[in-house]
C-alpha cells in the first residue's frame, strides 16, 4: 500500500483552462512541505482555475489543512478558485470535525468538480 505523498497536475480533459491536480498517499507534516510547494506554484497563477482530487488520499492531518486553506485564499486573492472532489470518508470526517469543509466547494467526483466551472 502507498504511503508516501505524490502531487502531479494536468490540464482538465472536459473544460479548457482548468487545472485538475491529483494527490495521491499519505497527507502528514512531511507531505504539506511538498504539498505547500506545489499548490503555491499553482495557485500564484491569476483567475487559476484547480480542482484537487483526493481519490489516492488516505489520510490528512491539520498541517496538511493548514496548506489547503492558505491555498485557497492566495488563488482568491488572485481572483481564482479550488475546488476539492473524491474525498474518502476520513478526510471529509476531518474537514467536517475541524469546521472547514464549509470553506471549500466540495464535490463526489472530479467531472462534477471540472463540470461545475462551466
Amino acid at each position: 500500500m502507498e504511503t508516501s505523498f505524490s502531487i502531479s497536475d494536468r490540464p482538465a480533459k472536459e473544460v479548457a483552462g482548468i487545472i485538475v491536480a491529483d494527490l495521491s498517499g499519505d497527507l502528514d507534516t512531511e507531505a504539506a512541505y511538498e504539498l505547500e510547494s506545489s499548490l503555491s506554484d499553482i495557485v500564484s497563477q491569476d483567475g487559476v482555475k484547480v480542482v484537487l482530487n483526493f481519490s489516492k488520499i488516505r489520510i490528512m492531518n491539520s498541517t496538511a489543512m493548514g496548506v489547503l486553506l492558505s491555498a485557497a485564499e492566495e488563488a482568491r486573492k488572485r481572483g481564482g478558485t479550488m475546488k476539492l472532489c473524491s474525498l474518502s470518508d476520513h478526510v471529509r470526517e476531518v474537514l467536517d470535525l475541524v469546521g472547514v469543509s464549509s470553506l471549500f466547494e466540495i464535490f463526489p467526483s472530479e467531472a462534477e468538480a471540472v463540470g461545475s466551472f462551466k
